[in-house]
């Protein structure tokens, strides 16, 4: 199974979809930065408000992010046309408080992992990166999706290691190359953080349906996932 082709189907589902997951981490992301940037302005009780209220957009925003991008690959993946990105962020909002849970038990299961021995936390960080699509797209809760994302990379964990690898190097090694935390830094996030979503897509498609592309055939010659009659044209020829 050629599974380092999911950064090649990442890149293809970017374009399929930028136009509505560009906007979306734009500003998703760039409520954090203005919450961060707020804190810096205020005092007393009201620091502690704002304080807070990044804290909960920082864990909560690219969370309900990703799993817009979830939803929106699917919608690839199955030949149909790509959901109003309002419509999907309604049908979302239910999932991020099991996408941020998760996201807490993936960050400190794979940091106790790698401070106790190094080699459990590297196989937490492969056998447990599935957890958001499965959350989404199987409607499974935290528990249910670390033991099913860590039964599907079994086997493959040195493989699918090395995708995470590359990940974190994009996700958050491109990102803190900017040095600050200012707008371009969040500019470098915004671009970068739909790929990483797309390539745990991909993964899980390679993994749970292998027979079939990520990308279904009829969007493949498409520019966009929301041009209609391109789309309607690609049904016609299949």
């Amino acid at each position: 199974m050629a599974l380092f082709g999911v950064f090649g189907d990442a890149a293809r589902l970017y374009v399929l979809l930028w136009r509505h997951s560009l906007p979306a981490a734009a500003l998703a992301i760039g409520a954090v930065w203005a919450a961060e940037a707020a804190l810096d302005q205020v005092e007393g009780l009201l620091a502690a408000i704002v304080g807070l209220t990044a804290l909960l957009l920082a864990l909560a925003a690219p969370m309900l992010v990703q799993g817009m991008l979830i939803e929106l690959v699917e919608d690839v993946h199955e030949g149909r046309r790509a959901t109003e990105t309002l419509v999907v962020a309604r049908r979302t909002l239910n999932r991020v408080p099991s996408l941020v849970g998760a996201s807490i038990i993936y960050f400190f299961g794979v940091a106790f992992g790698l401070v106790l021995l190094i080699v459990p936390g590297l196989i937490a960080a492969a056998r447990w990166c599935l957890m958001p699509p499965l959350i989404v797209l199987e409607n499974r809760d935290v528990g249910e999706a670390r033991a099913r994302s860590s039964g599907l990379v079994t086997g493959k964990t040195g493989r699918v290691l090395l995708i995470v690898i590359v990940l974190g190097a994009l996700e958050y090694g491109l990102p803190t190359a900017v040095y600050e935390r200012d707008i371009v830094y969040y500019g470098v996030t915004t671009l970068v953080t739909p790929y990483v979503a797309h390539v745990l897509s991909a993964l899980y498609y390679r993994l749970t349906d292998p027979e079939r592309s990520v990308i279904a055939p009829r969007h493949g010659s498409l520019g966009s996932a929301w041009d209609e009659h391109a789309l309607e044209d690609a049904r016609s020829r299949t």
